[in-house]
């Protein structure tokens, strides 16, 4: 995923270190606060640079700059001795209620701004871990701090990581006064324990960055132990252990492990944006995302930014300073949206736009194909993301398998909703691989293939394939449920098949399609390409659906790998009873899921079973509108039985039953004087039905004989 803006460097491709107001050397801390400052820690600098708002053009110039004079300087302590307005080596900011915070590392100390500060050069208010401006304690106590590298704020208590202390310190409140004394301990047993220590959930070996999430979560990277110790609250008490550990399996571990989706480097300053974890990987040269916080040790990241995998470590992945890479990452970033990335050892911070964004192309592809002179022509539309924030490389197509090459013609336009539409056509000779131009017939057909990449996104390609010609040849409804014929181009079998999911079936009037096969499995195609579906042919699943008597259009779709659909010519459908379908799941593998009915009172059925669908007759008559019926499933399946009224199919009644331990059940429905009745049992997620049958009372056939 490429960055889209780049602040400290005039391009992508430069990485070299500077002192200006457009340059940065070694970025280490950033923040933006609700009023959109942007605010950067530059460590080599010894300054902080603030930009007013988020730069949108590559190269912004800082608007701010504290701790030096002015932006052309960026020696330790403005080239003096230590002040107010001095910095050395800066590591980490933050902003709380418009009180500035800069964790000013080697100066021992944390500077407080009481109000956000507006002329450059600036002298800070209050001084944390010194007793004055100017001084530097060197004890182990409550108020001391000793390369004080992360800060976070949260609900009015300040977080310092008190790095070479090997410990974590926390004010209750926002210090008032200078060398105010902390009122938590985390990593030590107590405020005068400054010992070294080995990886536990209670100790801190060498805590770098600190955050905190809006969630009150605290994050404390502990790059010696190669691991982030997580707290789901702030402590209040000493030495409290933490509660999930990342990078490592366990809180005992502190080896370094090479990169994976479940190990860390050297991490600086981590991010949480109270649902997701943001992770600067310095040593792996990467940024890890989580998509949900860890509750769990040895969490595994979803996402990384800077390498092309989760096993990439290799600064700028082994090539030159771009876009896509990254040099020492170090603290992330995440606001409205947008993701900031300080890339230390490349000296600039990146900006990725709308970082979440996905803008997997989407294809509309004419269908069927159109004759262009001798050749044929392929014509549609690729749908990106917002116009002029995602691009495609160049789109390929691949005729009859014989690989990808470019698409004939192809141009991108705005579209109204702002969307990127690529126009494109293709003309293509369709005999290509499959026939000697003099031997190709129309019937021999051809396969298309497409593929186009973004290049802003983290699903980045998508594909779609069609074939020609895909004809529904036709629909029986001699039986009591229709028979669908179609077929596709013999030559091109099983090359079609490798690039099918799936063909469906719909059935509809003036427009509107109803789907009525939901997956008709592609194992169906013969050598010859033609293929005869009903419900009940093996691996079809239906859909629920009820369609009425009378004239319908049917067309079959073929779906493929990728989602993509195109559909058959529509062949007319005239049902004299109602078409009643009961959505299937698949069935058992290797045997049938049984489902029979013995007997049905006053109905002159005889045995109907699953077992034996072709024995179903089309239709029965009955002396009684309330039969019993009894038959067997499997134990404990739900037997669910529906009767439709021919008469006025918008009347639909459904009874149930449940199989006992005997695998028997019983129903007694209430019938319609002209009925059509589906019947089906479900257990486990698997089910079966027996094919919809009519149900006509006797005495409504005023003497016909319906069977």
């Amino acid at each position: 995923m490429p960055a889209s803006v780049v602040i400290g460097q005039p391009d992508f491709s430069t990485n070299s270190p500077g002192t200006s107001s457009t340059s940065l050397n070694s970025p280490s801390g950033i923040f933006v606060d609700e009023k959109g400052h942007l605010i950067v820690a530059e460590y080599n600098n010894n300054r902080v640079l603030i930009w007013n708002q988020i730069p949108a053009t590559n190269g912004t110039p800082a608007d701010l700059v504290l701790g030096q004079s002015d932006f052309d300087t960026g020696s330790i302590n403005g080239g003096g001795a230590r002040d107010a307005d001095t910095l050395r080596n800066p590591t980490a900011v933050w902003v709380y209620q418009d009180k500035l915070f800069v964790a000013d590392a080697y100066n021992h100390r944390v500077l407080i701004w009481n109000e956000f500060p507006t002329t450059n050069g600036e002298p800070a208010d209050v001084v944390v871990g010194n007793s004055t401006m100017t001084s530097q304690e060197a004890t182990c106590d409550n108020k001391t701090l000793y390369v004080p590298y992360g800060m976070a704020v949260h609900h009015g208590k300040l977080v310092v990581s008190d790095a070479s202390h090997d410990r974590v310190l926390i004010w209750n409140s926002i210090p008032t006064t200078n060398y105010a004394p902390a009122d938590v301990v985390l990593g030590q047993p107590d405020f005068t324990t400054c010992d070294s220590v080995s990886a536990s959930r209670y100790t801190i070996v060498n805590g770098l960055g600190v955050t905190i999430d809006t969630s009150g979560r605290l994050f404390v990277a502990d790059p010696n132990a190669y691991r982030i110790l997580l707290w789901n609250s702030i402590p209040t008490g000493n030495y409290v252990p933490a509660d999930v550990v990342i990078g490592q399996a366990d809180f005992d571990t502190d080896t370094d492990l090479p990169a994976a989706p479940n190990t860390l480097g050297n991490i600086r300053i981590p991010f949480s944006s109270g649902s997701k974890l943001f992770v600067g990987d310095a040593n792996h040269n990467r940024v890890l995302i989580f998509n949900a916080i860890p509750t769990t040790n040895g969490a595994s990241a979803d996402v990384v930014i800077g390498q092309t995998d989760l096993s990439g470590s290799l600064s700028n992945a082994g090539g030159t300073t771009s876009a896509n890479t990254i040099s020492g990452a170090g603290r992330v970033f995440e606001y409205q949206n947008k993701l900031l990335v300080v890339d230390s050892g490349n000296n600039r911070i990146l900006i990725f736009e709308d970082y979440e964004a996905t803008a997997t192309p989407g294809f509309t592809v004419n269908y069927p194909p159109e004759s262009s002179g001798d050749k044929m022509r392929l014509s549609g539309n690729i749908v990106m993301g917002e116009y002029g924030k995602f691009d495609l490389r160049s789109p390929e197509v691949s005729i009859n398998n014989q690989g990808f090459g470019p698409l004939t013609n192809f141009s991108k336009r705005q579209h109204s909703d702002h969307e990127t539409i690529t126009e494109f056509y293709h003309d293509f000779e369709p005999w290509a691989g499959v026939a000697p131009r003099d031997r190709w017939s129309e019937g021999d057909g051809f396969t298309a293939h497409f593929r186009a990449t973004s290049y802003q996104s983290r699903i980045e390609t998508q594909e779609a394939f069609l074939f020609w010609p895909f004809t529904l040849d036709s629909v029986s409804t001699e039986g009591a449920v229709p028979t669908f014929s179609f077929h596709i181009p013999s030559k091109n079998v099983e090359h079609i098949k490798s690039n099918l999911d799936r063909f469906e079936v719909y059935i509809g009037k003036d427009g509107n399609f109803t789907q009525y096969l939901k997956r008709v499995p592609v194992s169906l195609v013969g050598e010859d390409g033609r293929v005869v579906v009903s419900a009940n042919s093996e691996g079809v699943l239906t859909a629920q659906a009820t369609f009425t008597p009378g004239e319908y259009e049917v067309k079959v779709r073929a779906v493929d790998k990728w989602g993509n659909h195109f559909d058959t010519n529509v062949v007319p459908l005239t049902l004299t009873q109602a078409l009643v379908s009961v959505e299937s799941t698949p069935l058992f593998s290797g045997f049938w899921f049984p489902l029979q009915i013995n007997r049905a009172t006053g109905v002159n059925t005889g045995i109907i079973s699953s077992f034996r669908p072709e024995s179903v007759r089309t239709s029965y008559t009955t002396t009684t509108l309330t039969p019993i019926f009894t038959g067997i499933a499997f134990a404990d399946s739900l037997i669910s039985l529906t009767v439709v009224n021919n008469q006025n199919p918008g009347e639909v009644k459904t009874f149930t039953a449940t199989t006992g331990a005997d695998s028997t059940f019983s129903l007694t429905p209430t019938l319609y004087p002209d009925s059509t009745v589906a019947i089906t049992a479900q257990k486990a997620g698997l089910s079966t039905q027996i094919i919809p049958f009519k149900i006509i009372l006797a005495a409504a056939q005023n003497g016909t004989n319906s069977e």
